[in-house]
């Protein structure tokens, strides 16, 4: 579904969340009946979403120079490759405590039902009371399945005199401590690469899928550049944190 609304959203150049819906809703519907309604606006959700990030880095690489344009490959458009996450609307689904085992219920549509036990962290439990539930996802994951939940509750919010200003960018974290009782203002800046190896591998991705014609192949070593990526912007991400933390 979600390939089918990207398509959709692609080929019309849907940006707009109602135009979208105007697109792919009811064709979605349409070609799967079967499927709870709430499915198919999480599914064309998720690729506007993809689209809108395909177009800010299309327009950041056109904002280049030209001559460092002409070095820099332009971004390829979003695909939906070994789709792992099924967004679940707060609708579609339902967790409920029996005899100590909880279980989560996922309504399929057209009256069919999942029914999963869910092996609770130890922490899970405390968190799950009192709390009120999201727009959460399932994980497939080689022969697991994980619930990532997203969980709302009240809390109390404690105002305090001093305020840290945090300001996130594509290759720096800028800090602002305003410290009343001091009197003093402290400003510093940490920086980061991961613009940097988003840039390099999306370039290595480009090489591949240009040169590489075997599909197997081709796709075992997207696979292994795109884990290598992540695991290289977690230790940057680790080692900003840690530089922040010290700071």
């Amino acid at each position: 579904m979600i390939r089918e609304a990207l398509d959709t959203i692609v080929r019309n150049d849907a940006r707009s969340r109602k135009k979208a819906h105007e697109l792919c809703y009811m064709y979605l519907r349409e070609r799967h009946p079967q499927l709870h309604n709430k499915f198919a606006q999480e599914a064309y959700k998720r690729a506007l979403a993809m689209y809108r990030s395909y177009r800010r880095l299309l327009n950041r690489w056109k904002q280049l120079p030209e001559e460092k344009r002409e070095r820099v490959s332009p971004p390829s458009l979003p695909e939906v490759k070994g789709n792992k996450v099924v967004e679940l609307h707060v609708d579609t689904y339902k967790l409920e405590r029996k005899h100590g085992f909880l279980t989560l219920t996922v309504s399929r549509g057209s009256g069919v039902y999942l029914k999963f036990l869910v092996m609770e962290y130890e922490y899970a439990r405390r968190e799950l009371e009192g709390a009120k539930l999201g727009n959460s996802k399932l994980l497939v994951s080689d022969d697991s399945v994980f619930l990532l939940l997203t969980l709302r509750r009240d809390v109390e919010v404690v105002e305090h005199r001093n305020k840290l200003i945090v300001d996130i960018n594509e290759d720096s974290v800028d800090c602002m401590l305003v410290d009343y009782d001091k009197s003093k203002v402290v400003l510093f800046s940490i920086r980061h690469d991961i613009r940097a190896i988003r840039t390099n591998y999306r370039r290595i991705r480009k090489s591949i899928q240009l040169k590489v014609k075997c599909s197997t192949l081709r796709d075992k070593l997207l696979a292994k550049h795109g884990s290598r990526e992540r695991k290289r912007v977690e230790e940057d991400n680790d080692t900003t944190s840690r530089d922040c933390q010290r700071t």
